[in-house]
C-alpha cells in the first residue's frame, strides 16, 4: 500500500491520539469512552473521506487506544504511509535563499522529513528566521526578522499555545517596486512547530500574508 496520509493529517491522528488516552487515565466509564471514541472515530472520517478498504481498516484500528502503549502502536503503523515533505539539501537551500549570502543550514540528516509540514530554523549570526513550504509541486522559501516575545500565545501557523516570536517579512506591494512589511506571531521553536500543524489550511494562510504575490 502506497503513502496516502500528509503530514499534517498524522500530526491530527496524533492529536486525537493523545486525546483517547488521557481520556483513558482519567476515565474508567465505558459509556464515556465509547462516546469519546465515537467521536474521534467521526472526525477521522471527516478528515480522510475517500479512503480504500484497506486503508480505511488501518485508521479504524484506533478504536484499540486505550493506552500510551497501544497510541504508539498505533502511531507507529501509520507512520510509515506518511507522504514525507520533499527533501532539501545544503545546494536547493541555498539556491531557494540567493540574497541570503551566508545562511546558516540545520543539520538535514537530523530531520524525518515525513513528520514535517514545513522547514524552518532561526539564522545564526543574525535576527532572521528562515521558512521553506511546500506547495503547488514547488517549495516556497521565505525570510524574515524574528523578535522574540516575552508572552505565549497562539502561533499562526500550527495554531497551538507555545512560546512566540513576531516573524516579519518585506512584501513586495504593488507599486514601483515598493516594499511593505507583513508578519504574525509564530513559534520560536519551528521544528517542533512543524510537527504541530493539524491544518494545512491555515498555513496557507499565513504563506498568502508573508509571501509577496
Amino acid at each position: 500500500m502506497e503513502a496516502f496520509l500528509s503530514s499534517d493529517q498524522f500530526h491530527f491522528l496524533t492529536d486525537q491520539v493523545k486525546i483517547l488516552v488521557n481520556a483513558s487515565g482519567v476515565s474508567k466509564d465505558k459509556n464515556v469512552l465509547a462516546a469519546l471514541l465515537s467521536v474521534r472515530e467521526e472526525s477521522v472520517r471527516n478528515l480522510l473521506p475517500d479512503l480504500s478498504e484497506e486503508q480505511q481498516d488501518m485508521l479504524n484500528s484506533i478504536q484499540h487506544v486505550t493506552d500510551k502503549q497501544s497510541g504508539e502502536q498505533f502511531l507507529a503503523k501509520l507512520q510509515p504511509f506518511v507522504i514525507p515533505f520533499p527533501a532539501l539539501t545544503d545546494e536547493k537551500i541555498r539556491k531557494l535563499f540567493p540574497k541570503l549570502k551566508k545562511v546558516s543550514i540545520p543539520n538535514l540528516t537530523e530531520i524525518d522529513w515525513r513528520l514535517q509540514t514545513f522547514l524552518g530554523w532561526n539564522d545564526k549570526g543574525s535576527d532572521k528566521k528562515c521558512l521553506i513550504f511546500w506547495q503547488n509541486e514547488k517549495h516556497l522559501p521565505t525570510y524574515g526578522t524574528f523578535e522574540v516575545s516575552k508572552k505565549d500565545g497562539i502561533c499562526a501557523i500550527c495554531h497551538k499555545h507555545d512560546k512566540l516570536g513576531l516573524f516579519t517579512a518585506a512584501v513586495k506591494g504593488n507599486a514601483n517596486g515598493a516594499y511593505t512589511k507583513r508578519g504574525n506571531y509564530i513559534c520560536q521553536d519551528s521544528l517542533k512547530c512543524s510537527q504541530q500543524v493539524i491544518d494545512s489550511e491555515r498555513m496557507t494562510d499565513f504563506i498568502e500574508i508573508v509571501r509577496a504575490r
